[in-house]
């Protein structure tokens, strides 16, 4: 689940031109419980063998980080699809789409860009009503052609940063405790548990307390 910091960082500094420091995951102080669900006591490892589904709106996160920078509303979700393979031998895998991943990632580009357009227009002390003159001005014969060339700039960056399918993937191994209802992964390269998970009363498991850009958050896979 270290990539999945990753990936949020690099979408966030493209979008704000921040370099956020660090990728890995980072642990939210034990105290409380922040799972979707009740723990219960786990089924045998073989029944929670199998394929499991997430898909995760880093819209919150986002916005969080770019209400820092400029004053616009953020109301688009920006989704970030996951799959979690449990193996009978106890190993796991973790992949995120990145085809839907880099379509979203578009889609929130051009949702947000015209306000922060707007809004550094208006420090500028330029009314919106000459934006386009300003923009043709600049070379380009339209403000739509240029947030096409902001858009595409933003997205080469992106998948070349993922290209051959690089920081898609995390593996390892798992644990499960049937007692505590709690599950355990170890990915590879890692001699402690790199994170944990409660095993929810409706089969799901919570993916706890994840560290991305100072929020923590739970993921829930969905069988």
């Amino acid at each position: 689940m270290k990539n999945i910091k990753r990936i949020a960082a690099i979408s966030l500094a493209l979008m704000l031109a921040v370099v956020f420091a660090g990728c890995g995951i980072a642990k939210k102080p034990s105290g409380g419980n922040a799972g979707g669900g009740s723990p219960i006591p786990a089924p045998q490892s073989d029944s929670i063998e199998g394929t499991y589904y997430s898909s995760f709106d880093m819209s919150g996160i986002v916005a969080a980080q770019i209400q820092q920078e400029y004053d616009i509303d953020i109301a688009y979700p920006l989704y970030m699809d996951l799959t979690m393979n449990l193996n009978a031998d106890d190993t796991y895998r973790i992949e995120f789409d990145l085809e839907s991943f880099l379509t979203n990632t578009k889609e929130f580009y051009y949702n947000i860009f015209p306000d922060m357009l707007k809004e550094i227009f208006e420090e500028k002390g330029i009314p919106e009503s000459q934006m386009e003159p300003t923009i043709q001005g600049l070379g380009y014969g339209s403000v739509q052609e240029y947030l096409d060339e902001m858009v595409n700039e933003a997205m080469a960056s992106v998948e070349g940063e993922y290209a051959g399918g690089n920081n898609t993937v995390t593996e390892g191994t798992y644990e499960v405790d049937e007692s505590a209802g709690t599950i355990e992964l170890f990915e590879d390269g890692y001699s402690t548990a790199t994170d944990t998970g409660v095993i929810n009363d409706d089969g799901s498991i919570t993916i706890q307390n994840i560290s991305l850009e100072g929020e923590y958050v739970d993921i829930v896979f969905i069988k």
